[in-house]
């Protein structure tokens, strides 16, 4: 398999980037199979006993006399021939809803992140119709006498006859699954452009992360300083909310090398200058920034290279988003050591703050470990998690 085929996902919460796992892809045959169940007759894809081109066809050849019936010059035969055909045509590469997925080329003289060309996006469109009739997924077909169940609904009645020797007739259907348990999301990375030629990265997600370039807004550091500090661009140093777009720069100066900042853009103006963040006990190497999350009114600020429990052994700011000027609360885990890294990755939702330390070693080095806070009381201790199998360099915790 052509590695340039297979698409590209956000690991965690510091930006890597991995590729999709043969089980991942069932996520897009799932959303394949969903569009297929919507489409309607006539749409490419779609099936009929009319036009189109031949997709089989199902011969139905008996005795119409009946069994036992001697010598052969007594039996009479019947052919039925019932062919089924699909409806043809080009992929549609027009319109807002197409995006190229993004693949890595290693190959060639300029290895890097690339839109898939139509040799790759033809392999992985093969592995996920293939994975959508292994698994039978919504919009896949059936051939039945009866449904093959509650998902199921009619798509073509009565489209193939089978009739027995002594004359009676069974009819067959096809079925169309048309509903199915939801398959966890894994959404790829993937490249669309606007009409004013504007080019997009993003998550194919509702709540998607977009780094605009062209005619679009460019988000920037509001300046540079003697070093020429600026943002460092990675999916995991930018985060956005419904007021906000968060922006990590871990090795900015301005606390010592290294010791990072956050901008907070307003998302509703983001030409105005954006309110930069810096640790009130800032230090050299400490990483601040280098994962940043959003939810509701907190704006959560890893450093996971702060120093309070020994070197490398991490610190997590919880800022109020209504007032950027007050001091954080500082997290660090109540059983911190040299090198957890506690806030390598972050993640919050309304009444959760989760914060991965995957150098713990509570189940062997670096087996790793979670914190849950509660958002609302983060004086209260947190309830810690750790694998229940786990394992010296497990890594648990590497992503929330």
């Amino acid at each position: 398999m052509s590695a340039s085929s297979i698409p590209l996902k956000i690991k965690n919460s510091n930006g890597d980037l991995q590729e999709f796992t043969p089980a991942q892809e069932n996520y897009l045959a799932y959303a394949v199979g969903q569009a297929l169940a919507e489409a309607s007759a006539g749409d490419v894809g779609n099936i009929s006993l009319t036009d189109g081109n031949s997709i089989g066809s199902f011969t139905d050849a008996y005795y119409n006399e009946p069994a036992g019936t001697h010598p052969l010059s007594n039996i009479t035969s019947t052919t039925t021939t019932t062919t089924l055909k699909q409806v043809a045509g080009p992929a549609d590469e027009s319109g807002a809803d197409f995006t190229r997925p993004v693949g890595y080329y290693e190959n060639g003289p300029n290895p890097g992140f690339y839109e898939m060309v139509d040799a790759d996006l033809d392999n992985l469109a093969g592995r996920v119709l293939g994975n959508m009739a292994q698994n039978n997924y919504t919009g896949t077909f059936k051939l039945a006498k009866t449904s093959p169940g509650a998902d199921y609904s009619v798509f073509i009645e009565n489209a193939f006859s089978d009739t027995h020797g002594d004359g009676t007739v069974e009819n067959y259907s096809i079925y169309q699954r048309v509903t199915m348990p939801a398959v966890n999301a894994h959404r790829p990375m993937a490249v669309s452009y606007d009409d004013d030629a504007s080019v997009a990265v993003n998550l194919l997600d509702v709540s998607s992360l977009n780094l605009y370039q062209g005619q679009d807004t460019v988000i920037t550091a509001a300046s540079t300083d003697s070093n020429g500090d600026a943002i460092t661009w990675s999916f995991g140093e930018v985060t956005s909310g419904s007021n906000y777009v968060i922006v990590g720069a871990y090795q900015d100066d301005d606390n010592g090398t290294n010791s990072g900042s956050v901008y907070v853009y307003d998302a509703n103006d983001l030409s105005a200058q954006p309110t930069k963040l810096t640790a009130f006990d800032g230090a050299v190497h400490d990483a601040f920034g280098g994962s940043v999350v959003i939810s509701g009114d907190k704006i959560v600020v890893a450093a996971f290279n702060d120093r309070d429990k020994g070197s490398s052994s991490g610190s997590v700011y919880v800022y109020d988003a209504n007032d950027l000027s007050a001091q954080p609360t500082k997290l660090t885990a109540f059983d911190g050591a040299e090198g957890d890294q506690f806030g390598y990755s972050v993640a919050a939702t309304a009444d959760k703050i989760v914060v991965g330390a995957f150098y713990d070693d509570d189940n062997g080095s670096d087996s790793g470990s979670v914190y849950v806070y509660n958002a609302n009381d983060l004086s209260a201790q947190p309830t810690k998690l750790t694998a229940f199998d786990g394992a010296a360099y497990d890594r648990f915790g590497i992503s929330v």
